[in-house]
C-alpha cells in the first residue's frame, strides 16, 4: 500500500510521524498536533511517551534541576515551587482563589506519631500545608488526618479536607492563611487542638475521599476511591455522592464555624439507570440517566452498596466545569484503569438540580444525566487528578502512572457526540517512582502548578520528620486569542 509521508506536512517538529493514506485517523491526529498552539496553547505537545530513567530509587536528588524532573511540551517551562513539601500530595487548591498567594496542599500520609511538640505533646504526620508561591516557604495547618486525600474552597471563606483512608473524615477549616500547627487529636469525635478553626463534619459521608467539589449553596459533591472487589467479590467499586445542606447559603463568608451549612444535612448517593422509562441499574449501566438515594453517612459506603448505587472504578479527581452550559451543574472525574488491562476514563454528570435529590413522593428524581467524556488507551492510562483551564475551558488529566502523563483534552464541541474533540500529551515526569497529582491552574490559565506526589526519598534530605514532594510550577501556555 502506498504510503504518504507526513513528515512534510507536519514540518521538522513531527518527525517520523507517517500513516497510511487511507488512515483517517491518522489524519486527524497529526491535525490536532499542527493545531496545538491554538487548540492548547503549546507550540509543540510530546509526541511519544517519556522514558523514565533508572528504577526510581535514588532518581530524586537534592541537586537535580527541573528537567531531570519532568519533560514539557516546547513552549512551557517548569520551576519548582518547593521540595520541602511533605510526601504523599494527593491534591491542591489555591488561596484565596481570585488572587492566589499560596497553595494550600493535602498530604497523604497515614496517621502517624512523628514527635513531640515544644509542649511535649504527640505531634502528628503533616496533612495540610500552605505553600507560599512567591518564596515556596512551607508551613503546616493541619496534622494528624489518615491520609488527606481531598480538599476544596469553598464560597463561604473555608477550608474543606477530607481523608482518603477507609471511612474517611470530613474537616472544615476557618482561616487555613492563619492557622499553624493545629492537630487532629482524635478522629473518631473529631476532637482537635483548634476547636474554633477546624471542625469534622460527620453529615458528610464516611468515604475513601479522591475528588470533593463545594457550590456556593453548600451543596457538596464527592467521589469515593473505592476498587471494584474491595468489599469481595462481585461487589461494585465507589460511587458518586452529594451532600444537601439543612440550611442554603445565599452568598457572603461565614465568621465562625456554626455558621457553615455543612454543620447539618443529608447525604446521597448516586444511582445510574440505563433506561428512562424502568428502572434498570447495575453491571453495564454506568452511564445514562439517574437520581440520588438517600444514605446514612456514618455507613455511606456500605449503604450506597446495599441500595444500588452505581460503583466505578475508583473515582477520583472530580471537578466542576464552570464552562457547563444550562442549567444546574456539570462535574467530572477519573476512573483509574490499569496500564495493560483496561482502560481509565473520565466521565461527566450533569445535575440539573443540584439542591434537589427527591420528588414530590420521595423517590429518587432523575435530574442527573452521565456520559462519556474521554477514553484513554495503551499511552493514556491511569487518569486521577483534574483541572479545568480557564479562559480554554479545556481540561488537563493527571496519570497516577509511574512517570505520568499530564495530558490536555479539548471540550466537546459542536459535533454529534459528548466526548472531548481530541487529547495530546503537555508533560510527562521522568521519575518512575513519582505520580501526577493536584492538578490546578492560575486563575488566568497560563501557569499550571502540579505534584510529582509518592516519589522515592532515599537520596532526599527529610523536612518535619517526614520524607518530601516536589511541587512543580509549568509556565507558557498562551492564552486564547480575542474572539472578534
Amino acid at each position: 500500500m502506498r504510503r504518504i509521508a507526513l513528515l512534510a506536512a507536519a514540518g521538522a517538529l513531527y518527525a517520523g510521524l507517517s500513516a497510511e493514506a487511507d488512515d483517517f485517523g491518522a489524519l486527524v491526529e497529526l491535525q490536532l498536533l499542527q493545531s496545538s498552539p491554538d487548540l492548547f496553547g503549546v507550540e509543540t505537545p510530546l509526541i511519544a511517551p517519556v522514558t523514565a530513567t533508572g528504577d526510581g530509587t535514588g532518581h530524586r536528588t537534592k541537586d537535580q534541576a527541573e528537567a531531570d524532573q519532568i519533560e514539557t511540551a516546547r513552549g512551557l517551562s517548569a520551576r519548582f515551587v518547593t521540595r520541602v513539601a511533605a510526601d504523599g500530595i494527593a491534591d491542591m487548591v489555591l488561596w484565596p482563589a481570585e488572587a492566589p498567594t499560596h497553595l494550600m496542599v493535602c498530604t497523604g500520609g497515614s496517621r502517624t506519631e512523628i514527635g513531640f511538640t515544644p509542649d511535649r505533646t504527640v505531634k502528628f504526620n503533616p496533612s495540610v500545608q500552605r505553600i507560599s508561591l512567591t518564596g515556596g516557604a512551607v508551613t503546616t495547618v493541619l496534622r494528624g488526618l489518615d491520609t488527606c486525600g481531598a480538599l476544596t474552597a469553598t464560597g463561604w471563606g473555608t477550608l474543606i479536607v477530607a481523608e482518603a483512608s477507609e471511612g474517611g473524615g470530613v474537616y472544615e477549616i476557618l482561616d487555613p492563611l492563619v492557622l499553624t500547627e493545629a492537630q487532629v487529636l482524635d478522629r473518631e469525635s473529631g476532637e482537635t487542638s483548634a476547636p474554633g478553626r477546624v471542625a469534622k463534619r460527620d453529615h458528610l459521608p464516611a468515604i475513601s475521599w479522591r475528588g470533593i467539589v463545594a457550590l456556593d449553596s453548600g451543596v457538596v459533591y464527592g467521589s469515593d476511591a473505592m476498587a471494584p472487589g474491595a468489599l469481595g467479590a462481585d461487589r461494585d467499586g465507589g460511587a458518586i455522592y452529594k451532600f444537601l445542606p439543612e440550611t442554603v447559603l445565599d452568598g457572603g463568608t461565614i465568621t465562625t464555624l456554626d455558621g457553615s451549612p455543612l454543620a447539618r444535612g443529608l447525604a446521597y448517593a448516586l444511582q445510574i439507570s440505563c433506561s428512562k422509562d424502568e428502572l434498570r441499574f447495575g453491571q453495564g449501566c454506568e452511564t445514562g440517566i439517574g437520581g440520588w438515594l438517600e444514605i446514612a453517612a456514618p455507613d455511606a459506603r456500605f449503604e450506597a452498596g446495599g441500595f444500588g448505587a452505581t460503583g466505578y472504578d475508583r473515582p477520583a479527581g472530580l471537578v466542576r466545569d464552570p464552562n457547563a452550559m444550562g442549567e444546574g451543574v456539570r462535574l467530572c472525574f477519573a476512573t483509574r484503569g490499569e496500564p495493560g488491562v483496561r482502560e481509565a476514563s473520565i466521565l461527566c454528570l450533569e445535575d440539573r438540580e443540584p439542591g434537589f435529590a427527591t420528588g414530590s413522593d420521595g423517590a429518587p428524581a432523575n435530574t442527573v444525566r452521565l456520559s462519556r467524556f474521554v477514553d484513554g488507551d495503551a499511552g493514556f492510562n491511569g487518569f486521577a487528578s483534574l483541572a479545568v483551564q480557564p479562559l480554554r475551558g479545556n481540561f488537563i488529566i493527571g496519570e497516577e502512572t509511574a512517570n505520568g502523563d499530564v495530558i490536555a483534552c479539548l471540550a466537546d464541541g459542536a459535533d454529534g457526540n459528548d466526548r472531548s474533540d481530541g487529547c495530546v500529551r503537555v508533560a510527562a515526569l521522568k521519575d518512575i517512582s513519582a505520580a501526577v497529582r493536584g492538578l490546578v491552574f492560575s486563575p488566568d490559565g497560563t501557569t499550571l502548578y502540579l505534584a510529582a506526589g509518592g516519589s522515592d526519598d532515599a537520596d532526599m534530605p527529610g523536612s518535619d520528620s517526614f520524607p518530601t514532594d516536589d511541587i512543580l510550577r509549568l509556565t507558557g501556555f498562551r492564552p486564547p486569542e480575542p474572539k472578534e
